[in-house]
């Protein structure tokens, strides 16, 4: 077995951190390190990455203007798109608005002449003789009729809480 070197180290002044609220170069920061420190750094440095998040069809104003320096004209053609779209949003909203209410509306006929057939074959059965189909007719026709309108004025009563815009959207 041989002999053991000792380890040597070496003193490193490394620039002091910043605190929370300053911010530094991160390329003079990493440059300022010892060599055999930097690639590490870097290595770390690529790691991490700065993220910017905004909501909405158009960028912050600084981004505007970056894209506005890069490109000349890109401005126009990105508030033009940003017309387009809310103008196709509003279309289709629209769209989905006309069709609920008049699949609601047919709903409500489709509902009341059932229940004219089901009370006139009530009716009928009646007239004939079959009174236990009778009652059955009137009492399921009833029940039901009743039942949706309970249904739609005290929905918490069956277990459904009542939410803002339900009496805007057709029930199901």
């Amino acid at each position: 077995m041989g002999k053991s070197k000792p380890k040597v180290t070496r003193a490193v002044e490394v620039p002091p951190a910043p605190t929370d609220n300053e911010t530094i170069d991160v390329n003079s920061f990493i440059q300022s390190l010892p060599e055999d420190k930097r690639s590490m750094a870097e290595r770390v440095i690529i790691g991490i990455a700065e993220s910017k998040v905004y909501q909405g069809p158009i960028p912050p104003p600084e981004d505007f203007r970056e894209y506005e320096a890069v490109l000349p004209g890109a401005s126009k053609e990105i508030l033009g798109m940003a017309k387009s779209q809310q103008g196709h949003r509003i279309e289709m909203e629209k769209r989905i608005v006309d069709h609920e209410i008049k699949s609601e509306d047919r709903g409500q006929l489709f509902g009341f002449i059932l229940g004219v057939l089901c009370i006139v074959g009530a009716l009928i059965a009646s007239y004939t003789g079959n009174y236990r189909l009778s009652y059955f007719l009137a009492t399921t026709t009833l029940l039901g009729a009743i039942g949706v309108f309970v249904l739609r004025k005290f929905p918490q009563l069956f277990g459904k809480k009542k939410e803002a815009n339900d009496d805007l959207t057709p029930t199901q």
